[in-house]
């Protein structure tokens, strides 16, 4: 899956996976992280903005849903230094 982001995208990875892979591929949070072969906690935590997104974490995204792990840590780079950084 091909996904091309603007340089002014600046949004937290987290809101976009859990619409995108787990409410359309309707998982919950267990089921996601057992099919990623994580702790159902870390998953959680990610999703519920209590963690950033880990390079490891993109990396299960991209190996069982095809997401490219690159993109993702994009994403949280980006919004990393939009909205933390400038706070």
């Amino acid at each position: 899956m091909s996904i091309m982001l603007p340089t002014s995208f600046s949004v937290h990875p987290r809101p976009w996976l859990k619409a995108e892979v787990l409410d359309h591929c309707g998982l919950s949070v267990k089921d996601a992280a057992d099919r990623m072969d994580v702790a159902d906690q870390t998953l959680s935590d990610m999703l519920n903005g209590e963690a950033a997104l880990s390079s490891k974490m993109a990396l299960r995204f991209e190996e069982r849903f095809g997401l490219p792990a690159q993109t993702l840590l994009l994403m949280q780079a980006r919004y990393d230094a939009h909205y933390l950084l400038r706070n």
